[in-house]
């Protein structure tokens, strides 16, 4: 008999996708389009590198995750309070909570953006104020919301993989595939910014860390372990994927250095591929991308607050539905304040994700070595030499923001 942890055939890797295909949306989000079309304008392909290893740590935690949501029917903050301390639970919690209201800074006013370059008839602020309306509508209405939030994902992922995933064959000329192959090596680090904000835009730790809510919100035991991790794993690729691409494709069509002011000016990436239809195939996989990262990234912030108050821990209970709408009005509010130029904006709130990142991935990595939480799935030596490397990793990044704020430059 086939053990559920064996190697799955690609058609039951892809029947298996769920909880993974939701942390990646939320992870792939405005951020993620700007920040990789940023860099791939300012530095070519010397970026490739960093969202390669980003991408390598957002799957081993989320993967890590993933076990740990399997192994036991008490949330992973009630482990934590288990084993550990109720302090650090709350602390927990909490850098979960303020990482998801710092991505949300950047998703709620480009949903407003997109939506106005689509329909440019209410204008940004209408259009903020229209979305936070319908997101709220989709939260609260729903009796079964993993399930809505699934299908809605799945939709919005097809969505931008057709808009962005389908463009890569139409710049393959364009490619200068030497320079390419250097960016995968790891090089001099210019424009720390962008490094640190493409970095925290692709390894969200607290992203990574909801993994565990998401199993069980889908209600996958041990027996579906090996499902879960390979759901874990394809849903992340698949994002990073899309971000290599856009990263990629305006290190290749694009003159260097040329400005990206607005979000609209970011379809030039695709006009001289396209012609006119490029600004509407990305608008279209733009707003893809930033709806699913607002209602994802609101649910998962409201799940982690209310756990660490002992207020509820799935996504259907009341106060994780009532703080994931706190998380969308304060996103919804600061797009009303910076509705007209959002991308220094979204470029700051992805770096400020990283602060409160290296307590997180350190509390894992306790988790998933704890027998008594894990039994005999705790991490293997390989994944423990990653996670460690991840957590170091997320330090750097953080001290460095932090001098970055100070106006120290690096």
């Amino acid at each position: 008999m086939k053990s559920s942890n064996q190697p799955s055939s690609l058609k039951n890797i892809f029947s298996s996708l769920g909880p993974g295909l939701i942390i990646a949306a939320t992870v792939f989000g405005a951020g993620s389009i700007i920040v990789a079309s940023k860099a791939g304008t300012a530095y070519g392909y010397s970026y490739l590198w960093v969202l390669v290893l980003a991408a390598l740590f957002m799957v081993s935690f989320t993967r890590i995750s993933a076990t740990i949501g399997c192994a036991s029917d008490k949330s992973m903050l009630e482990q934590i309070e288990s084993h550990y301390s109720r302090r650090l639970a709350v602390a927990f919690g909490i850098c979960c909570f303020l990482i998801c209201t710092e991505f949300q800074a950047g998703n709620n006013v480009n949903t407003g953006v997109a939506l106005n370059a689509l329909f440019p008839f209410l204008g940004v602020k209408a259009w903020i104020i229209v979305s936070f309306l319908i997101i709220m509508l989709l939260i609260w209405i729903s009796h079964s919301f993993y399930q809505l939030l699934e299908k809605i994902m799945t939709v919005l992922v097809l969505v931008m993989l057709i808009c962005f995933l389908g463009n890569v064959f139409f710049f393959v000329p364009e490619i200068r595939a030497g320079e390419l192959m250097r960016g995968l090596l790891p090089s001099r680090i210019e424009g720390w910014q962008l490094f640190i904000s493409l970095s925290a835009t692709t390894f969200s730790i607290a992203g990574a860390a909801c993994q565990s809510y998401m199993v069980q919100g889908k209600k996958w035991k041990l027996p579906e372990l090996g499902k879960a991790k390979r759901d874990s794993s394809a849903g992340i690729i698949i994002l990073t994927c899309i971000t290599a691409i856009i990263l990629i494709s305006a290190a290749s069509v694009l003159p260097a250095g040329s400005k990206i002011t607005t979000v609209p000016s970011i379809a030039a990436l695709l006009k001289p591929l396209l012609g006119e239809s490029a600004n509407l195939m990305f608008l279209i996989g733009f707003f893809a991308a930033v709806f699913s990262s607002v209602i994802a990234n609101a649910v998962i912030g409201g799940t982690f607050l209310a756990d660490a108050l002992k207020l509820g821990k799935t996504i259907d209970d009341f106060w994780v539905k009532m703080f994931s709408t706190l998380i969308v009005a304060l996103g919804a509010c600061v797009g009303l304040i910076f509705g007209t130029n959002p991308i220094q904006l979204t470029i700051m709130a992805q770096g400020a994700t990283i602060i409160g990142a290296p307590l997180v991935s350190f509390v894992l990595m306790l988790l998933s070595n704890n027998k008594s939480v894990l039994g005999e799935n705790v991490n293997n030596k390989l994944l423990n030499l990653v996670g460690g490397v991840a957590v170091l990793w997320l330090t750097f990044l953080s001290v460095n923001q932090i001098l970055l704020w100070c106006g120290i430059k690096l």
